[in-house]
C-alpha cells in the first residue's frame, strides 16, 4: 500500500490513525444534523458521510506498521457477527457545562466493548500506544466552539433521551485522519466485515 507523504502536522514517517466503526447516517441522524447545522455560530458539524464510531486511537502510527494493524483488527474481530444497534440520547463531553463535544449514544455495545478489549490487548504487543481510556460508545456529531452555546445546551436538553434510528454494525476500519482548517478528514486505509 502506498500512502501519500506525511501532511504538515504528522512526523514524517508517521500518519494519524485510529481504529472505528463506520455509522450510516439513518434519517433521523439527517435530521438532528441540519438543526445542528443551524447552530453554526455555536458548533462546527461532523460530515454524516465521516461519522464513525471510535474502538482504539493510535495517534501518530508509524507507516509501515499500518499491515501488522490490519492483521491484529481481523483478529479482534473474530466470531463478533454484523448486528442492529440503537442511537439514542445525546450528551456533551466533559459534560454539559464545559461542553466541547457533542456526541450520540449507541447500544447494545457488548460486541464492541469485546474488539476494542482485544485492540487494547494486541497493538502494544506490536509496539504501538493507543489511548486507554475505558470504551464509550459513542458517536461524535460536532465540536463546539463557545462554551456559551444556549441554543446547544436547549437542543440537547429536548433531545436527551430521543431515538435516531437502528444501524447495521457491519465493519471496522482503519482510519487515517488529516487535520485541516475545516476540521478533520478521514480515509480508510484497511476494513474489516464482520462475518461471526
Amino acid at each position: 500500500m502506498t500512502l501519500p507523504p506525511p501532511t504538515p502536522d504528522e512526523t514524517p514517517g508517521t500518519i494519524r490513525t485510529f481504529v472505528g466503526v463506520p455509522i450510516l447516517a439513518t434519517p433521523q441522524m439527517v435530521a438532528l444534523h441540519r438543526q445542528l447545522q443551524d447552530l453554526r455560530r455555536e458548533v462546527r458539524v461532523v460530515e454524516l458521510r465521516q461519522c464513525h464510531l471510535t474502538l482504539a486511537f493510535l495517534g501518530e502510527t508509524p507507516a509501515g506498521a499500518v499491515p501488522a494493524i490490519s492483521g491484529a483488527i481481523a483478529e479482534s474481530i473474530r466470531g463478533v457477527e454484523p448486528y442492529s444497534a440503537r442511537l439514542t440520547g445525546l450528551g456533551t463531553f466533559p459534560d454539559l457545562r464545559r461542553p466541547r463535544v457533542v456526541w450520540m449514544g449507541l447500544a447494545p455495545d457488548h460486541p464492541l466493548k469485546l474488539i476494542a478489549a482485544r485492540l487494547q490487548a494486541a497493538l502494544p504487543e506490536l509496539g504501538l500506544a493507543c489511548d486507554r481510556k475505558p470504551f464509550a460508545a459513542h458517536v461524535t456529531l460536532a465540536r463546539v466552539k463557545t462554551p456559551d452555546c444556549p441554543g446547544l445546551k436547549s437542543l440537547l436538553r429536548d433531545e436527551a433521551s430521543t431515538a435516531f434510528g437502528e444501524p447495521r454494525i457491519e465493519a471496522v476500519c482503519h482510519y487515517r485522519s488529516e487535520l485541516s482548517a475545516a476540521g478533520p478528514v478521514y480515509s480508510i486505509l484497511s476494513e474489516h466485515p464482520l462475518t461471526g
